[in-house]
């Protein structure tokens, strides 16, 4: 299983999972921005 970047996508999963982020190259036209974080619920 694996997500395709897409233009203006949000992927979101479990943490732990299993993961892994490929290199975007230097002359790429655009790069990536990443958010990390925590949703919490009471």
């Amino acid at each position: 299983e694996g997500y395709r970047p897409r233009f203006n996508a949000l992927n979101l999963f479990r943490v732990p999972q299993p993961h892994l982020v490929s290199y975007v190259p230097p002359f790429a036209p655009i790069g990536r921005m990443a958010v990390t974080g925590w949703l919490r619920s009471r």
